[in-house]
């Protein structure tokens, strides 16, 4: 599903547009956070590398890692690239 709406985010967005997304990540030396990750829906929870390989049709022009309550997020930023899209920072 994540994959599908990806691709079709990717063919509506224009050539300047800018895809933002921030997901909570696995860090099994944070406990708690991984067990309420695993216990609140926690089915489609991914390590920065799973989400990083969901946007191999984008150009991640940045990474960000930050915290938030008691969860590590990841977050991108990311555009469409070619010719007359923006380039990797």
């Amino acid at each position: 599903l994540i994959l599908s709406c990806l691709k079709e985010v990717h063919r509506v967005m224009k050539d300047d547009g800018v895809l933002l997304v921030a997901e909570p990540v696995y860090r099994r030396d944070l406990g708690i956070s991984t067990w309420v990750l695993d216990n609140d829906r926690g089915n489609f929870i991914r390590e920065r590398g799973g989400y990083r390989s969901l946007f191999e049709m984008y150009v991640i022009q940045k990474e960000v890692t930050f915290q938030s309550g008691m969860h590590e997020f990841c977050g991108f930023i990311a555009g469409k690239g070619g010719a007359a899209g923006p380039k990797r920072a």
